[in-house]
């Protein structure tokens, strides 16, 4: 991992164990099988099949012929530099094969919309030659709507699984902002079907109430009880602070600097004060209603 800041620097991290970097025959032939065959018409990445020639090239005589499949590299890419109308026929190939409407599934998803990609990135004279033009377009459709629904039934259910409302902290926000994403980018028509979209809002909104209430509590310990010294009448200020902290979770009362480091101490003055004016000589003394 090669990484590159502002200060023109280049970081590289990787393993300590020179020998377990080393490419052979068995990672450039698993490189190459990952890949989809050229037949199902999905998409290549010219950049990465490029690595994996200029990986194969490096390698000794030895371990290139480990690399039983470097045919199938070189046919991906030509594959890759061809234009879409050198594709024509192919694409008319792939298109006949497409299963009827009501039988694609999403395990085709990826090869449809691979096709569609390509007929848009046709020539208008080019398009006219396609044949079942109307039929890949159904196709394209109805792997956004399965694509939309899975999506719509993989949010519900995230939702449901997110912390009862009064359990969350702030290290649940980060998932919460994620789902609330994409609930936004689901069409209207799919949104309308989350049904707890009400506890993702109202999850947001315990975010929101969390940070209001430690900016509240930083604010009021700056404001008061930070310089302050406390005595047997600091009490009406210490129950405001900690009414600022009730309903901050524990876990998130840890982040707050200020609570540890005025509040704590703070209470825990009041609370000596408190025992000496009660005790002298270590006994209690009676107290007399006036």
């Amino acid at each position: 991992l090669s990484i590159y800041n502002d200060a023109n620097y280049v970081y590289c991290f990787g393993n300590v164990d020179e020998t377990a970097q080393i490419i052979n025959g068995t990672d450039v032939y698993n490189q190459i099988a990952r890949q989809p065959d050229t037949n199902e018409f999905k998409y290549y990445n010219e950049f990465e099949l490029r690595r994996i020639q200029e990986r194969y090239n490096n390698l000794s005589a030895e371990e290139q012929a480990k690399v039983t499949n470097i045919d199938k590299l070189t046919e991906m890419l030509a594959v890759a530099n061809m234009l879409p109308e050198e594709r024509l026929d192919e694409l008319n190939d792939a298109i006949a094969s497409l299963p009827e409407t009501s039988e694609i599934t999403l395990d085709q998803a990826e090869t449809i919309e691979s096709l569609y990609n390509t007929y848009l990135s046709m020539t208008d004279e080019a398009k006219q030659n396609v044949v079942g033009a109307d039929k890949l377009a159904a196709a394209y459709t109805s792997v956004q709507e399965l694509r939309n629904a899975a999506a719509t039934e993989a949010l519900v259910n995230e939702i449901n699984a997110l912390p009862l409302e009064q359990e969350l902290t702030l290290s649940d926000e980060t998932q919460i902002d994620n789902l609330l994403q994409r609930l936004e980018a689901l069409p209207a028509e799919y949104a309308a079907l989350v049904a707890n979209a009400d506890k993702l809002n109202a999850a947001k909104a315990r975010m929101t109430d969390i940070h209001t209430r430690i900016a509240g509590l930083e604010g009021f310990i700056d404001q008061n009880l930070a310089a302050a010294e406390i005595t047997l009448d600091s009490k009406a200020m210490l129950d405001e602070a900690l009414a600022w902290a009730e309903g901050i979770p524990a876990a998130d009362l840890e982040s707050v600097s200020r609570y540890g480091q005025y509040l704590l101490p703070a209470v825990t003055d009041y609370v000596n004060l408190l025992i000496d004016a009660l005790y002298q000589n270590g006994k209690l003394i009676e107290r007399q209603s006036s």
